[in-house]
């Protein structure tokens, strides 16, 4: 159902879809049968993110959600959501400037859901943060953050908003030592 109701470009965007229901798409790893063939397969994931039991052929699934199909909807869909990336960007900015600066990523998060848009971050083995992905529930659209812009990638993303914070911090520690001379004075 997810498959049909959105419009994804890359196969993570597939993912960034059908993760939010525990699922993973799997088109195998560099030298697998299943890569080799092109193949693909879906996978069960626990709280963790970790996938667990045994994985689905994509063409055993009733709307056979294989990579050919998936791929035939990569060149359909990519033109389709371009003209749905400015309501993404509009919130996204518009949620930054409501908070004047004073957000953490978990917050942003949360106000981004509750204006109809889940991210889905990538960390590496670390837990450093490398990527985002917007979806949009009320367009049907998936962009990564880079196709919406620098700012909107992870990096970007976290520049403004700890840029935000250390401006707000600053402003603060400026109106203290304004208020400091004034006493003295």
């Amino acid at each position: 159902v997810a498959l049909t109701k959105y419009q994804y470009a890359p196969l993570h965007d597939v993912n960034a879809v059908v993760k939010l229901y525990n699922v993973m798409a799997d088109a195998g790893g560099d030298g697998t049968r299943i890569q080799k063939n092109g193949g693909l397969v879906y996978r069960i994931l626990d709280a963790k993110g970790a996938a667990v039991g045994i994985p689905v052929k994509a063409s055993l699934i009733y709307n056979k959600p294989t990579l050919k199909f998936l791929r035939c909807q990569f060149t359909v869909n990519g033109p389709l959501k371009v003209r749905h990336l400015p309501r993404v960007k509009n919130v996204i900015d518009s949620t930054l400037i409501q908070n004047r600066g004073n957000i953490s990523l978990d917050s942003f998060i949360n106000q981004l859901k509750q204006k109809g848009i889940d991210t889905v971050l990538r960390r590496n083995n670390a837990g450093r943060l490398y990527g985002i992905t917007y979806v949009d529930h009320k367009t049907g659209c998936i962009f990564n953050g880079s196709q919406l812009g620098k700012a909107y990638a992870a990096t970007g993303l976290l520049q403004r908003l700890t840029g935000n914070v250390i401006r707000q911090k600053l402003h603060k520690h400026t109106k203290n030592m304004v208020q400091k001379v004034k006493h003295a004075a």
